[in-house]
């Protein structure tokens, strides 16, 4: 399994086209999946932070930043 590893990457390094592809193709998935990771965990504390303040009344007295 350790051949395959090696002689892939000198493959992979004598061609810069197929790294090209294969950098822009990791890239891709990266971002998707960091995008999706937000994206959940946005919908997720949305759907726990509206259940916790259904109920209460909130009131912002004064200028600045409000955080819930």
């Amino acid at each position: 399994m350790n051949k395959f590893f090696v002689l892939s990457k000198s493959i992979i390094n004598k061609t810069p086209f197929i790294k090209k592809l294969l950098l822009l193709f990791y890239y891709r998935i990266i971002t998707k999946s960091v995008l999706f990771y937000r994206i959940k965990k946005y919908v997720f504390y949305q759907k726990i932070d509206s259940k916790i303040d259904n109920k209460k009344l909130m009131i912002n007295v004064g200028g600045g930043h409000f955080f819930k």
